[in-house]
């Protein structure tokens, strides 16, 4: 039993010789005592995916690459204590919904609140928090009184309802149930009756900080396991000190400084560290090592040649960010040799930037993988279950009923689901113009249709072609109608959870609904739309194992529609998408916070604006920067609040500027869509003056303003270069001369039977 840490910057070597300790070992005896690599859960594909690379290595039977979650759930299932029910994120929505409609009357503060559009997700993010930095509910409590001591009723009165909900779904938790949280407390519980880990060698890597469930964790593997080998970013060995708190390496050194406190705690035996000195990720590229290496320091050292692997791109938009920053992907894989997956780019206001890289990377035949999970609730089947519930819960108002239809899932299988869409517009149209509202969809009644153009026609009969649109318009009503209605009757005759949900899912299974999904897949698969037609396989399984954790908490307790439909909608709020990348060859599109970048050769950092990066402390969620502070001063320790994020920012942002081995591009839009200017970070600023010689170079959406080589650059391929060529000869006809390269464009158009008719192939 032992402990060595490994200490060095970025790209220093650390992940490396881990992974070859471990292809050393498999090597050496394939059979031998369990290799185990902890890595963040998000690392864990990309680090199983480099060990099963190794050339010679024909099996890897000893090691495993495990996140902490999945590490309790191998060994809960070797030495039992998983007999609970498991409840992940979905379920404790659905929980702290019922708990909060069960306890209205005793809230405080939260009564009201609870309505609130992401107010569900915002307390379950806060009981998540105290689980993590084991915070129960009688030490709420405790506080709370102290605070009403200290009249301070507010933040006294947010604990209260707190207290409240946390302690009761402790209380149900405890008996039944066991969420995500709990596993890592199982975890470090079971950690000594193992004979799996008694064995094993421990190898943790791409942590750079523990929260206090994690380390008690890492204490218990010591104490039983063979060696335990830690891998730290830092630049130093910081035993005895602590740096202050502007240093770039301060989260990780105090992470250092108390994983070597608890070890001697706990009498583990320390060996002395490996020291990282050498920069070995950007040994072909002198530019970024020296940032990498100097990018925090002061007096600031110059740069004192123009950099060749370091781009600054300022955009007149993110449109023309994007844009460009496609452009350059599409050079360096046709005229450098790189790999779609030898590239990254990495974004930090993800929301700004997520569309745009949808359509335009798209458009460009760019492969790509956003790495961040992503909420289900724009998904077709997602929308109709929840417009469904609105219906039967409340009115049958028009805009919740053609909510429904437009997701074409209330379509026969075998339609043609054009010619119903247009149909139905037709439909929307008639109940707009005769306020068809409530009963009036569930009157056995036909709808009536007549045109009139004067008073004199009151009396004329019918044409045939009013009578004609009369029955399609009833018998479009007969498609939507007894399904809905159906439903609503049986969810009537329903009492209890389990009666409803079977009502529920008998309608979507009678609407061949899984067939809909699956056929959904497979023309993504044949369109080459991996990610999405993932995305449909996912969607299905999430509403089954929704219906589920449903039924395992409610089944057999009595449920109104309006509660059935709410405790739904709360977990359809709550799904997500968790993709692993659909295929090898992609560009990864990364977050600051969450990604963790490996074998990366070009990285892209996108949106480097004044309060983006660094970010500005967030004062959204239960508990304001201010409450947090307070209940840090009176002993509660809690997630770190802004003001530490904020020190931690230069930190992230090194990780981010030193993470590709090769090319790193820097870019920020001048303006919004809106048109209003937008700063560049200070990043920016820090870049140029180590590199005083760096050139910038702007992106725009038009070629037009520039020299004839660089206009060049805007000819990709034909999808994106038509709108550009019409731009150019628009100009032309305004007698403005036009490259000729824009002319054999052109003619390439002119002359190829598939793109001569534009118009009518796309």
């Amino acid at each position: 039993m032992g402990l060595q840490f490994l200490l060095g910057r970025s790209g220093s070597g650390k992940t490396e010789y881990l992974l070859n300790s471990m292809r050393q070992e498999l090597l050496n005896a394939p059979l031998g005592h369990p290799l185990i690599y902890i890595v963040p859960e998000q690392m864990t594909f990309q680090s199983e995916y480099a060990l099963v690379q190794t050339p010679g290595l024909e099996g890897m039977m000893r090691a495993q690459v495990y996140s902490f979650t999945r590490l309790a759930w191998r060994i809960l299932q070797e030495v039992g204590g998983i007999s609970r029910y498991h409840v992940d994120q979905t379920g404790i929505h659905m929980m702290l919904k019922k708990i909060i409609e069960h306890q209205k009357e005793e809230l405080r503060l939260f009564a009201n609140s609870s309505e609130q559009a992401g107010f569900i997700e915002e307390l379950e993010k806060m009981v998540k928090e105290f689980k993590q930095y084991t915070v129960d509910a009688p030490s709420l409590e405790e506080m709370k009184k102290k605070l009403q001591a200290e009249d301070e009723k507010v933040l006294a009165d947010k604990l209260h309802d707190l207290h409240l909900i946390y302690g009761e779904l402790e209380k149900q938790l405890m008996t039944k149930y066991v969420d995500g949280e709990d596993y890592l407390k199982l975890l470090s519980e079971k950690v000594a009756s193992s004979a799996y880990l008694a064995q094993a060698t421990i190898y943790v890597d791409g942590f750079h900080h523990y929260t206090p469930q994690e380390l008690t964790v890492l204490v218990e593997l010591m104490k039983v396991c063979r060696e335990v080998k830690i891998a730290v970013t830092s630049d130093y060995s910081y035993q005895d000190f602590i740096p202050n708190d502007l240093h770039l390496f301060r989260l990780t050194s105090e992470t250092y400084q108390e994983l070597m406190g608890l070890a001697a705690e706990n009498g583990i035996e320390i060996q002395e560290p490996i020291v990282f000195n050498e920069q070995k990720r950007h040994q072909n590229s002198p530019e970024l090592a020296y940032l990498e290496r100097y990018y925090d320091e002061r007096p600031t050292p110059e740069f004192q040649s123009e950099p060749e692997h370091i781009q600054l791109l300022p955009a007149v938009s993110r449109r023309a960010e994007v844009e460009g920053i496609a452009r350059e992907v599409l050079s360096l894989v046709r005229d450098h040799g790189y790999r779609y997956r030898d590239i990254a780019l990495i974004v930090r206001n993800a929301e700004d930037y997520h569309d745009l890289l949808q359509t335009i990377f798209r458009d460009y035949e760019i492969p790509y993988f956003i790495d961040q999970k992503r909420a289900m609730f724009h998904h077709p089947l997602v929308e109709f279950v929840r417009s469904v519930l609105e219906v039967v819960s409340g009115s049958w108002r028009y805009e919740t009923i053609f909510r429904a239809v437009k997701t074409d899932l209330l379509f026969p299988l075998s339609s043609d689901v054009h010619q119903l869409r247009e149909e139905m517009d037709e439909l929307e149209n008639y109940v707009l113009a005769y306020g068809i509202q409530g009963s009036k969809w569930t009157s056995k009644e036909p709808f009536t249709y007549r045109k009139y153009r004067s008073l004199e026609d009151m009396n004329l009969g019918k044409t045939d072609e009013e009578l004609a649109f009369e029955q399609k318009i009833n018998e479009l009503k007969n498609m939507i109608v007894p399904p809905i209605y159906s439903l609503q009757q049986k969810l009537k005759q329903g009492k209890i959870g389990k009666e409803k949900a079977e009502a529920l899912y008998r309608f979507l299974t009678n609407l061949d609904i899984p067939q809909k999904i699956e056929a959904l897949r497979n023309r993504c698969e044949e369109e080459g739309k991996l990610q999405e037609a993932r995305e449909h396989e996912q969607v299905w399984k999430a509403i089954l194992h929704l219906f589920d954790q449903f039924v395992e908490m409610m089944g057999e307790e009595k449920v109104s529609i309006s509660l059935f439909a709410d405790l739904f909608e709360t977990g359809l709020d709550s799904m997500q998408f968790a993709l692993v990348p659909p295929a090898l060859d992609q560009v990864v599109v990364a977050s600051f916070e969450r990604s963790r970048l490996s074998d990366i050769k070009a990285s892209f950092v996108l949106g480097v604006n004044d309060g983006v990066i660094p970010a500005k402390p967030k004062s959204d969620g239960l508990l304001s920067e201010k409450e947090r502070e307070q209940l840090l001063e009176s002993g509660l320790l809690l997630a770190p609040t802004g003001r530490q994020k904020l020190f931690d920012e230069q930190f992230l942002i090194y990780l981010a500027l030193s993470s590709s081995s090769e090319k790193l591009y820097v870019s920020y839009p001048l303006a919004n869509e809106e048109g209003k200017t937008l700063l560049p970070s200070l990043v920016i600023n820090r870049v140029k003056e180590l590199f005083p010689l760096l050139q910038e170079k702007l992106l725009m959406t038009e070629p037009t303003d520039l020299e004839e080589e660089k206009q060049v650059d805007y000819i990709t391929n034909p999808l994106t270069s038509i709108a550009h060529l019409a731009s150019q000869l628009q100009g032309w006809k305004r007698h403005y001369p036009m490259s000729s390269a824009w002319w054999d464009v052109y003619n390439f158009y002119v002359e190829n039977p598939d793109w001569n008719s534009y118009s009518g192939k796309y």
